[in-house]
């Protein structure tokens, strides 16, 4: 989780029973996800009069997890003003996300980096995105570590394909199960390599592992199916010396790590990054703590 581009909701009691909620700049399915799992939660409670506001949202739909959050964020708001502190796991369940990936609603209440063990679900049952709100339960939560205060991460945006709602489901139809081996090998490069490599503050041995986990398996389809500008641009950054590179979920979103600032490291992912079109969207640290709950107006 990072802290950067963030979420911010706000939820307020109204004087009637009637709510009008305002998505903003949300896009249809959004809004039709995030307005499916109020309705579910005021259907759990009365919590009718409880109008939800997003006033705040990252760009949408190229790997910022942002519909997850938004969500959750929808979910807490809403409750939390109607007076009900509801627990973390019937949050996760009302939302419908964590189809397929537990990151999201495990890092919304906890930051920090996060595993989780997915599913246990079979081939003929099918795999699809955490959107879709196929599985049952929630992915357990394997590993949550303290990513080093030092670390940043240069989020930037290639002009890529931005894949959602069908398409990631066509997607998942089409490219999973992956075979085995390179099931075992991705989980082989994630806890023997991502997580150590946090635990021990090493950008070598996370840039190492990224590069294993990006040249086989679901991942390397998934840079695959981009823009030959967005696959430019991770392998022209994945090349710099003491920089960790990845993709993040389908694109076109690509994150570079380094350790504490060093101004001409910067600029050269900088440089590189635009030779291939690319813009940055951010710096930041990582974000070692959960969501913030606060109050406004005496609301």
């Amino acid at each position: 989780m990072l802290d950067c581009l963030p979420i911010e909701v706000h939820a307020r009691v109204g004087r009637t029973a009637e709510t009008e909620d305002d998505f903003g700049s949300l896009d249809a399915r959004g809004r039709r996800d995030i307005g499916a799992a109020l309705q579910r939660l005021r259907e759990t409670r009365d919590l009718r009069g409880v109008t939800v506001v997003i006033n705040r949202l990252p760009p949408q739909h190229v790997g910022l997890g942002s519909k997850t959050a938004t969500v959750l964020a929808a979910l807490r708001a809403c409750a939390l003003a109607g007076g009900w502190d509801a627990p973390e796991a019937t949050l996760q369940h009302l939302s419908g996300r964590g189809g397929a990936s537990g990151v999201g609603i495990h890092g919304f209440f906890c930051g920090g980096f996060v595993a989780d063990g997915g599913h246990n679900v079979s081939p003929e049952v099918g795999f699809f995105p955490s959107s879709s709100g196929r599985a049952e339960g929630v992915p357990p939560l394997c590993a949550r570590l303290e990513v080093p205060p030092d670390w940043r991460f240069h989020l930037f945006l290639p002009e890529g394909n931005c894949v959602a709602g069908a398409n990631e489901e066509q997607f998942f139809r089409e490219n999973a199960p992956i075979p085995a081996d390179e099931a075992h090998a991705a989980i082989c490069s994630m806890y023997h390599g991502v997580i150590p490599a946090i635990a021990a503050g090493s950008i070598a041995t996370l840039a190492h592992a990224l590069r294993a986990i990006h040249r086989s398996g679901f991942k390397s389809r998934e840079l695959g199916a981009q823009l030959s500008r967005v696959q430019g641009t991770y392998r022209a950054l994945a090349a710099l010396d003491d920089v960790a590179v990845g993709m993040s979920s389908m694109g076109p979103l690509i994150y570079a790590v380094t350790g504490s600032s060093d101004v001409q490291l910067e600029s050269e992912l900088l440089r590189v990054a635009r030779q291939h079109g690319a813009k940055r969207l951010a710096v930041a640290r990582a974000r070692n703590l959960g969501c913030e709950i606060g109050q406004s107006d005496g609301n």
